[in-house]
């Protein structure tokens, strides 16, 4: 019969039945391209820049006034700033054709689970029996392959996107249904002895991708987004806190961490700052994997800023996450530890916003008499030099250079606030293929149950990012980002004390404040450059930092290891080992 000869054909066979797609990256292309999304995109940044210089036009000839011309162009933008909105409000992207994708790619993730299911038994897919299954009803494959394929040729994504992973998964099923290799070189996930050269065998290979296959299906985990909303594992934090009264402040507020019972109080109070387009679990993802637990278990009082719950219609600008917002935590904090030694704990953003708020509050301590009331600074992975020579940061500025249309995106936003993935969307221009790697690591390692678990929170973590307010992202990267004026003394922000209101902070009010900074930065760090994380050689107590270890004050520390550290336990552990020294009494 017709069906018995599909058992007969072999992994390429299979494949080939279903067509070349952009999901086989059959160009080896090194970076991802959204093609439809990007030229949908450069249309309406072109028509958006016509549609400014006819009205520039217009108005220079004074065929119309200003004010006619914006609101002729808030009227026109209108239905496409609520059809974004919309989108939003329904957790969907404001792309529609990279939330196409998205579908796109749960379909798949199913139909591959739908194929797995297919030739299981009894909830298990083992290599015989599932062999054994696919020999007597191998015909059940066709319509499977069927609709993969038709996914594949509706997706608009090239290079190695998620799909293209999801692809060598099914690549990897299909040697498991007829236990034959494909015919490439090198096959998904195939191990690789460094010593000898020596690829692994194809039958212990073979042994190890049908646990691979058996755990995913099991858990339920080849949609990884999917997965990281409904495992039970992935559930982010580890400790308990309670909301700080009165912290809420247009939408932030202040987590105050539970002691552990039978701990010790160290005595020090610790302040945590986040960055505002992600969640605040960076701190604290799950057990074992947690800052916020390290620090609890040290005896530290650890307080934590949450900027998630800024709702779409407000936008709070820059100097208010730079200023107002770490004033009114503080006031909170010192109103219950008014003597206590206190240190600022920053990752990324959430630390580049501490360096001038400290330096304005020393500013404003020396005018009041007083000394700075905080001692240490701790900064993970946080860029405080932009410019094109030495911070490592030129590809991002190009790309907004390029790319960025302040007066579009608020024509965009201003309503629903900017999400991660646009903010993303930029990042991914510099770290070409992390879709891809994302999730073909995950893949790669889930022949451990173990793994599978342990990757759930962060990928919870790394899915579901906060909306960047729009106001302050327009600020951030036209002021930060571009303009670099936290490093060239020209960032201004408010005071209590008049003759600083509004003025430009000077960083140099670091240096003689017996403040220590510690940096912990990565060399694989593509969104913090090693050349942008220098606070601690430029400001604060530098006359004995020290590179590694030693006595006070300043130190630098520089590891082999990317932007969100945390997720490694070994990178975990020596951040800990580093930042204790550090944070000892005296030190």
């Amino acid at each position: 019969m017709w069906y018995n000869d599909v058992y007969t054909l072999n992994p390429d066979a299979l494949l080939l039945s279903m067509g070349s797609s952009a999901a086989d990256n059959s160009h080896h292309g090194a970076s991802t391209r959204h093609w439809l999304s990007e030229s949908v995109g450069l249309a309406m940044r072109a028509g958006w820049l016509s549609g400014q210089y006819g009205w520039r036009w217009l108005e220079n000839n004074a065929m119309v006034t200003p004010a006619i011309g914006q609101y002729w162009q808030n009227l026109m933008m209108a239905p496409v700033r609520r059809s974004v909105a919309a989108a939003l409000s329904t957790h969907q992207s404001s792309d529609p054709f990279a939330q196409t994708d998205l579908w796109l790619e749960s379909a798949y993730a199913w139909q591959l689970r739908q194929l797995v299911a297919t030739f299981a038994r009894a909830g298990e897919f083992q290599l015989h029996s599932a062999q054994s299954s696919y020999r007597s009803s191998s015909w059940q494959i066709v319509p499977i392959l069927a609709q993969l394929a038709l996914l594949e040729h509706s997706y608009h994504t090239v290079g190695p996107s998620r799909l293209a992973a999801l692809k060598e998964m099914l690549k990897v099923i299909l040697m498991c249904l007829t236990g034959q290799p494909l015919s490439e070189q090198a096959l998904p996930y195939q191990r690789r002895n460094r010593e000898t050269d020596e690829t692994e065998d194809f039958d212990a290979y073979l042994q190890r991708m049908v646990a691979t296959v058996n755990n995913l299906y099991q858990c339920d985990a080849f949609d990884l987004k999917q997965f990281s909303e409904h495992s039970p594992a992935a559930r982010l934090g580890a400790c308990e806190y309670r909301l700080v009264a009165g912290s809420e402040l247009q939408g932030c507020t202040l987590r105050h961490y539970l002691p552990l019972p039978g701990v010790t109080a160290s005595g020090r109070v610790l302040y945590l700052s986040s960055p505002l387009i992600n969640k605040p679990e960076i701190f604290d993802l799950a057990a074992g994997k947690s800052l916020v637990e390290c620090f609890l278990q040290q005896g530290h009082d650890v307080y934590l800023v949450d900027h998630s719950g800024v709702a779409a219609g407000q936008s709070p600008d820059l100097r208010f996450f730079a200023k107002t917002l770490p004033d009114h935590n503080l006031q909170l904090i010192r109103q219950q530890h008014p003597d206590a030694p206190l240190a600022v704990v920053g990752y990324c953003m959430g630390g580049t916003l501490m360096l001038p708020y400290l330096a304005r509050r020393q500013q404003e301590k020396q005018a009041q008499g007083e000394k700075l009331d905080i001692d240490k600074l701790v900064l993970m992975t946080t860029p405080v030099q932009f410019d094109d020579e030495s911070s490592g940061h030129k590809a991002m500025r190009d790309v907004i250079r390029q790319q960025y249309l302040p007066d579009l995106m608020t024509a965009l936003f201003s309503d629903s606030n900017i999400p991660s993935e646009v903010i993303e969307s930029g990042m991914h221009q510099i770290q070409p293929g992390v879709e891809y790697s994302v999730t073909a690591g995950f893949f790669s390692r889930a022949e451990s149950r173990e793994q599978i678990d342990d990757a759930a929170p962060f990928l919870n973590w790394l899915f579901h990012g906060t909306r960047f307010p729009a106001k302050a992202n327009r600020q951030w990267i036209e002021q930060i980002f571009i303009g670099n004026e936290i490093a060239t003394d020209q960032f201004c922000l408010p005071s209590s004390v008049a003759e600083l209101d509004g003025q430009p902070v000077a960083m140099s009010a670091l240096s003689n404040s017996g403040l220590a900074i510690f940096d912990y930065r990565g060399q694989r760090d593509p969104i913090a450059p090693v050349g942008s994380c220098i606070a601690s050689e430029k400001w604060g107590c530098l006359e004995d930092n020290r590179c590694a270890t030693g006595q006070p004050l300043n130190r630098t520390i520089e590891r082999n290891m990317g932007h969100i550290f945390v997720v490694s336990r070994k990178h975990l552990a020596d951040f800990m080992e580093q930042t204790t020294a550090f944070l000892q009494p005296g030190e």
